[in-house]
């Protein structure tokens, strides 16, 4: 389809640098309400910017009460999304009259929007978008903050992974040299100490996930309990090695660090830096392991 192609009774635009169109997903939860009903409520919503017209929330069907809504038969067009119907909501009389629409089958480059509705909002009591007020962009220094706070964790990790890995050699000295006894040479014994702390690096990681998913599930449920109830008021309704767990503090640290660090940042360098300070605590461990291996029992 070439732009400005004038089909036999209508004309049809595709959008371009003198009228551009785009079509973003909202993240944020978009609640329409008219006579004090929830008409539509979405954590879906296509948020469409044509020129300087102001931003239109697109909302799936699946997350509008279409039993409020009644089809009538006015109909416009658009050159650039195809035809359009209209919606009213007798909720509210006539002031609802065609308050919302759709563009049932729109043109190509408008695909996104099909299956979608959007409202006019001096037809309907309030569109509400409900975003959160806490991110990087609303509090000051909040991201500069949040970084020294994973560096000194990534600090403290490393230094503690050194301690109890130090403590662990130290402690299994008798184990070694039993080992050397029985001919095991030091690369069998360094073996079987770094697969103990592969397995509990991976098993404190794994448990970190567990139990940070199980907070954070928590943390959102009290949450939306408690959105759910401020919104209620206001009347709007909702839808085989021995395992030495003196490594488990260590590995849960280098859970914690990783995490953090891959999460929260997440920037190629950062990564880079976290490797090289886990690289740092293998190197350590195994020049400890070798002056175990060394020395004399």
């Amino acid at each position: 389809m070439e732009p400005n192609v004038a089909t036999a009774t209508k004309p049809v635009k595709i959008p371009g640098p003198d009228h551009p169109i785009t079509i973003e997903r909202n993240p944020a939860r978009i609640v329409v309400v008219l006579a004090g009903r929830v008409v539509a409520d979405t954590r879906e919503a296509l948020t469409l910017r044509e020129a300087a017209h102001p931003a239109v929330q697109y909302i799936p069907r699946k997350d509008v009460d279409m039993a409020f809504l009644d089809r009538t038969g006015h109909a416009t067009y658009c050159p650039y999304k195809g035809d359009c119907a209209y919606f009213s909501v007798p909720l509210d009389g006539d002031r609802s009259a065609n308050a919302v629409w759709s563009y049932e089958e729109p043109y190509d480059e408008m695909a996104a929007i099909k299956g979608h509705l959007a409202f006019y909002p001096d037809k309907v009591d309030s569109i509400e978008e409900f975003v959160s007020l806490f991110s990087t962009n609303s509090v000051p220094y909040i991201e500069a903050f949040t970084r020294v706070v994973i560096g000194i964790a990534v600090l403290i990790g490393f230094l503690v992974v050194c301690l109890s890995m130090y403590t662990a050699v130290l402690e299994r000295t008798r184990e070694i040299g039993i080992l050397k006894a029985l001919g095991a040479s030091p690369g069998y014994i360094v073996g079987i100490l770094l697969r103990e702390t592969i397995v509990l690096a991976l098993t404190g990681t794994f448990a970190e996930l567990v139990v940070l998913s199980t907070l954070a599930i928590a943390a959102l449920y009290i949450g939306g309990c408690a959105a759910s109830w401020a919104l209620a008021r206001r009347g709007v309704a909702l839808s085989g090695t021995p395992l030495n767990f003196r490594f488990l503090g260590a590995a849960a640290l280098i859970g914690i660090s990783s995490m953090l660090a891959l999460i929260g940042l997440g920037s190629r360098q950062e990564i880079i830096g976290l490797a090289t300070l886990i690289g740092l605590s293998i190197l350590l461990y195994l020049v400890q392991v070798r002056s175990a291996l060394t020395r004399p029992h």
